[in-house]
């Protein structure tokens, strides 16, 4: 290689340095620039997962915060649930156990604003959560009426 180099004249010497200079640079460009987006995409991993982190976190900490402050048994759940609902003037048609220890909870007719309020009640003051849940719009030739839930609750 270099007896090659060294049988070329000055100038063509002169322009396979610029050229391997010019290489070289754009090669490191490139290379710079790859590692740069990675870097990027590893920091918005990285600031996802501690989101993640600090909601687990969070919620862990309002698991404990439930279970020591508002003690929901497993065995009153249905009861804590209906009383919860008669104070937002909602009527429960059928509440079932299931062999999960949750229950299951069918509402016909209901304003979805006083179902929402209810849920976010039972869940904020009661630590109980939706972990299925079916809510659909009732028709009845044209009109709409509220809505009808089935949902599916169970203590945090």
């Amino acid at each position: 290689m270099k007896k090659i180099f060294n049988t070329l004249t000055r100038r063509e010497q002169q322009l396979v340095v610029l050229g391997v200079a010019l290489a070289s640079m754009f090669l490191l460009f490139f290379i710079n620039s790859s590692l740069q987006d990675k870097k990027e995409k590893s920091f918005l991993s990285y600031n996802q997962n501690q989101k993640l982190f600090l909601d687990v976190q969070k919620s862990l900490s309002l698991k404990s915060q439930y279970q020591s402050e508002n003690k929901t048994d497993s065995s009153n759940l249905s009861s804590t649930v209906s009383s919860l609902a008669r104070s937002f003037n909602l009527t429960i048609d059928k509440i079932q156990p299931t062999e999960e220890g949750e229950i299951m909870v069918s509402i016909n007719q209901t304003e979805f604003v006083g179902l929402y309020e209810w849920l976010r009640e039972l869940e904020l003051k009661k630590g109980i959560v939706v972990s299925k849940a079916s809510v659909r719009i009732n028709t009845s030739r044209g009109s709409v009426s509220g809505v009808r839930a089935q949902l599916v609750l169970k203590i945090l």
